[in-house]
């Protein structure tokens, strides 16, 4: 972290051995004002190696944003991630996640231990 104030609000993420998570800094002399950067970190469990181009985050807006959710469509080859920020910003993010092509398509589970 960049150590300006930038904080974790929300839950990481883990898909395709990458681990995501957002951070929030507040703008300079204001800790309370929800109008400061929200970013998206992408990060590989195994090396630490970022994920976007350029880097291990991204800028996605202004305000405060929630934990990353990771979506792969029925048949999709590709996976979607999508945030929104108190601002009401964001949607989804313009990256598409490494490891979406490799899942089963499983639509649902059902443990046979619980009954």
């Amino acid at each position: 972290m960049s150590g300006s104030g930038e904080k974790f609000l929300a839950d990481p993420v883990v898909f395709g051995g990458v681990v995501y998570f957002t951070t929030y800094s507040p703008p300079a002399n204001q800790p309370c004002e929800q109008t400061g950067v929200a970013k998206l970190y992408g990060v590989r469990y195994t090396s630490g190696a970022g994920v976007f181009p350029g880097g291990r985050s991204m800028d996605i807006g202004q305000g405060i944003p929630s934990s990353p959710v990771v979506s792969t469509g029925q048949g999709a080859t590709t996976s979607d991630i999508y945030i929104t920020t108190s601002s009401g910003g964001v949607g989804r993010v313009p990256f598409n996640p490494p490891g979406g092509g490799r899942r089963t398509q499983m639509l649902y589970w059902r443990d046979q231990r619980l009954q």
